[in-house]
């Protein structure tokens, strides 16, 4: 998790996940965008907030990261297998980990 594979970013797999993810995150509160929208005054600094969000985008999911690879962790040493015999990778190993 902290350490990357820098030879990866050459793959375009990568990027388009990479992408997928950010709209996942940014996404999930797409209502929430338009209802504070409405309420924007006509010169609303649109750059701060932008700014803000992606801030707060990045360490919630960096946040997240810790957590998931920590109960991983927990959950292989608990159940006494490596670590990639206790959840699959992809967007639903949330789903396998936090209701544990």
């Amino acid at each position: 998790y902290l350490q990357p594979e820098l030879s990866k970013l050459k793959e375009t797999q990568v990027w388009v996940d990479a992408a997928v993810q950010i709209f996942y995150s940014v996404g999930a509160g797409f209502g929430v965008h338009l209802a504070y929208a409405s309420y924007n005054t006509f010169h609303n600094n649109c750059y701060r907030d932008c700014i803000i969000t992606t801030i707060v985008n990045c360490f919630t999911s960096f946040f997240s990261g810790f957590v998931i690879f920590t109960y991983l962790g927990y959950m292989s040493y608990k159940q006494g297998v490596h670590i990639s015999a206790v959840a699959t990778e992809g967007p639903g190993l949330v789903f396998q980990v936090y209701p544990e």
